[in-house]
């Protein structure tokens, strides 16, 4: 199992879908990791998500990356967020977070919050032998 992961997917892959993928790996106790993608990537990474994960000593440098099918296909789980389109009985699960791009350093921390919630279930999930009590 130790290629297994999950997909998180957003539109230009430099904000959401890197800061879930940061927070997973970082995270994760088990064998399971975390890669992300968008489906239109823009060029660099968001400067102020990149600012907030760094207040918690991860990082989420380099280039954005498409999604691929090859991805979709072999994940274990797939999150999509922003405005990805979902389509029906795919597996895809979809998480409704609130993001404003551009907006103040504040609401990238209440977003990076509440991505790390949610992946900390999400790992309680798909970790579920190895989590902590």
């Amino acid at each position: 199992m130790g290629d297994a992961y999950v997909l998180f997917i957003c539109t230009d892959n430099s904000a959401l879908s890197r800061m879930a993928e940061a927070l997973f790996n970082s995270m994760a106790p088990c064998e399971i990791h975390s890669i992300s993608g968008g489906s239109y990537p823009s060029e660099s990474v968001d400067e102020k998500a990149q600012k907030v994960m760094e207040e918690h000593h991860l990082t989420i440098e380099g280039t954005p990356t498409r999604a691929t099918q090859e991805m979709i296909l072999g994940a274990l789980r797939i999150i999509a967020m922003g405005r990805v389109f979902v389509c029906p009985n795919t597996g895809m699960e979809r998480w409704d977070i609130p993001f404003r791009r551009g907006a103040p350093i504040e609401h990238y921390r209440e977003v990076r919050d509440e991505l790390a919630e949610r992946v900390t279930a999400l790992i309680r999930d798909v970790c579920l032998d190895e989590m902590p009590d």
